[in-house]
């Protein structure tokens, strides 16, 4: 009963405190590099404060939603001896994406106001830009925040510390899948709100190419979104050791699979957009080679995904 009771509002404060750590530490470094592009470019302030204040709006889903989530604990007291793991993966569904997306959520920002520096008078296709690679950005957290509800209107019924488990493991599957691709949307986006600052002939070809990559960056945190709502959908009846190490197992099968391939899917989707800046006419090859590539490294998520599966399907 304490344990539950600490996991509790433990995970109400880590809720809070690492997504609002993320986001000011986010927030910090856009306000710093929006004043000196401000200081470079006065002439352009206007469209600079507008993308800065833009962006920090958006940067701060992450912590709205890890207090929304707080809130939504804090509304009852859940004391009952099973209710700690469930909880603990509540805050690991919302708070390690939230964390992550806080931080990395500054990089495409504070680049779209240096191009807004270099191209003043292109700043509403910066901005747009920016806006729409920056939301992208905050699908995982999204995602974790759903299955952080699924989690909770399920701990009334959970009876067992195998069921416990599972809740945990659910939370587990998508807080830790999602870090991989919040960080390779993060690389593609400062690549992509960077590129257009050096030759704004590129926008229209950059932003078809934006929409195709970064939902190909996402794959893996959509694979990890599957497999907690399957892990949420196991049947267990009882206490046993092999379900409960196979939830988990499953789990970090397909999270950690994610991570390495939603940053690689991200820098070769960056590289590929730099070089479309450089080379516009060269835009259906680099494309090309670009999703043949991504293609491939999203095998190795389906690879996980597919491991994880078979584990579920055993039980």
């Amino acid at each position: 009963m304490i344990t539950a009771t600490i996991l509790y509002f433990g995970s109400i404060v880590t809720l809070v405190a690492i997504t609002s750590i993320a986001v000011a530490l986010g927030e910090s470094l856009i306000s710093q590099k929006a004043l000196q592009a401000i200081d470079t470019q006065p002439s352009a302030k206007t469209e600079i404060n507008k993308a800065a204040l833009l962006g920090i709006a958006l940067t701060e889903t992450s912590a709205i939603i890890g207090l929304v989530t707080a809130i939504i604990l804090f509304s009852k007291t859940f004391i009952m001896p099973y209710a700690g793991l469930p909880l603990l993966g509540i805050a690991i569904a919302v708070a390690l994406p939230g964390f992550t997306a806080g931080l990395v959520s500054a990089g495409p920002i504070i680049k779209a106001c240096h191009s807004i520096m270099r191209q003043p008078f292109f700043s509403s296709k910066a901005i747009n830009l920016m806006l729409i690679t920056t939301s992208f950005i905050q699908t995982p957290v999204v995602f974790g925040f759903i299955i952080s509800l699924f989690i909770y209107y399920q701990i009334p019924f959970c009876t067992n510390y195998t069921q416990a488990i599972r809740l945990f493991a659910s939370g587990l599957s998508v807080g830790i899948g999602g870090i991989g691709s919040i960080i390779g949307l993060s690389h593609y986006a400062k690549t992509a709100c960077a590129s257009i600052g050096y030759n704004r002939n590129s926008y229209f070809r950059i932003i078809t190419f934006t929409f195709i990559s970064q939902a190909l960056i996402e794959t893996p945190v959509i694979f990890s979104l599957i497999i907690s709502l399957l892990i949420l959908n196991t049947n267990v009846t009882h206490d046993s050791l092999s379900t409960a190490t196979a939830l988990i197992t499953a789990a970090l099968c397909c999270a950690i699979s994610n991570i390495a391939t939603g940053i690689s899917s991200g820098k070769t989707a960056a590289a590929a957009c730099f070089e479309i800046t450089q080379k516009p006419e060269a835009y259906s090859t680099l494309s090309k080679a670009s999703l043949i590539a991504q293609g491939m490294l999203d095998s190795f998520a389906i690879y996980g995904w597919a491991v994880s599966l078979f584990i579920l399907l055993k039980q």
